[in-house]
């Protein structure tokens, strides 16, 4: 397994990507298990004459609270939490996923709406305030490896390896990428598995996720980065997206979903079956609110270090030649979908074509 320096990791994070400079306020939100990755952000934070904050809980008491706490309490999000993430320039959620997710399969969907209703109170906010930055960064554990099925050392090797990528290399590719997608009318996918799906993106912002929040990105509200990194995407609009999509595969709270037929008309989906996890699949859909149902995101992978999809959401978006859709929530990239609900699902191998010009081959992306 390979050795990471949290340090120098955190040093790249702070210095490069997130770009904190002197007398930001910072907020560090993760889990037990990844403290020392936490207290080496803040460290670095201190270092730059920052003002970092760690908050860190446990899976046990994340899972507590969702199954002992009233569900009205769990919605809430209190006046002194939203009062800390207003005095807030930089917000990072480490860890984004729980250490162990199958603990939370269980859990009745209505107590995590409950959950997701909490956390939209967040993103209401920052969509209030664009200049504030957010980071969601992920941290592999054995326990997410065995849920997803795959060695522990190669899913953390693969992990890390996407974390540490040349940036300025990526950069340009998302750059070139970004040009060739710019204001098409007519996106369409297809797959072997059936997919035959049309989009239209005109007059949409194009977000690029390629490590750095820089000033262009600031100057268009492009403040929302994850890592590991490596994506293009955009919002369609949101009643010009038709035709069919079949999934290949998604996770929710430890619940494995495959080759996943959903019927898209106007822009809002309609689910039709799937070889596993049909029933959660739209249990998961059914219990969101507000847009859910509509598409709010085309994203296309770009990071070469990204070979295999697991099922773990922060990778599998970034694996080139990948597309994945979102459902819901869009807002923060430019849309105007809004949901408790933004669920990123992968879609391997597409053939695409931007206005008639091939992108895309069988997962060959044409750059």
């Amino acid at each position: 397994m390979m050795n990471v320096d949290f340090e120098e990791v955190a040093h790249k994070i702070v210095t490069v990507c997130a770009r904190i400079a002197e007398d930001e306020t910072v907020y560090i939100r993760g889990r037990a298990d990844n403290r020392e990755f936490c207290e080496a952000l803040a460290l670095e934070c201190r270092k730059r004459g920052a003002y970092p904050l760690i908050e860190v809980v446990s899976d046990d008491y994340r899972f507590k609270d969702l199954t002992e706490t009233r569900i009205d309490v769990i919605k809430k999000a209190p006046a002194h939490f939203i009062s800390a993430l207003k005095e807030t320039d930089v917000f990072f959620s480490v860890g984004v996923e729980p250490k162990d997710p199958r603990r939370f399969r269980d859990i009745p969907e209505e107590r995590d709406a409950a959950r997701r209703q909490f956390s939209k109170h967040i993103i209401d906010l920052f969509n209030s305030y664009p200049s504030k930055r957010r980071l969601g960064i992920g941290f592999p554990t054995k326990e997410q490896a065995t849920l997803y099925n795959i060695d522990f050392e190669k899913f953390y090797n693969m992990f890390w390896k996407a974390m540490n990528i040349d940036y300025k290399v990526l950069s340009e590719n998302a750059r070139k990428l970004a040009s060739i997608i710019r204001d098409a009318t007519d996106i369409h996918i297809t797959t072997a598995k059936g997919t035959d799906l049309h989009m239209n993106i005109e007059g949409r912002r194009i977000s690029l996720d390629d490590g750095i929040i820089d000033d262009d990105d600031m100057n268009i509200g492009n403040t929302l980065l994850n890592l590991p990194t490596g994506e293009v995407y955009a919002t369609p609009h949101e009643d010009e997206v038709y035709g069919t999509v079949v999934f290949d595969l998604a996770f929710h709270r430890g619940h494995k979903m495959e080759d996943i037929t959903v019927e898209i008309n106007n822009g809002t989906a309609t689910p039709v079956k799937a070889k596993t996890g049909f029933s959660v699949f739209k249990e998961v859909l059914e219990n969101a609110s507000g847009d859910r149902y509509k598409i709010g995101e085309l994203g296309i992978g770009l990071n070469p270090e990204v070979t295999k999809a697991v099922g773990y959401v922060l990778t599998d978006e970034k694996i080139i030649g990948t597309i994945h859709l979102a459902f819901g929530e869009n807002r923060s990239y430019g849309g105007n979908n809004e949901s408790d609900l933004h669920w990123d699902v992968l879609v391997m191998k597409p053939t695409m074509t931007v206005d008639g010009k091939l992108l895309m081959d069988k997962g060959n992306l044409l750059l």
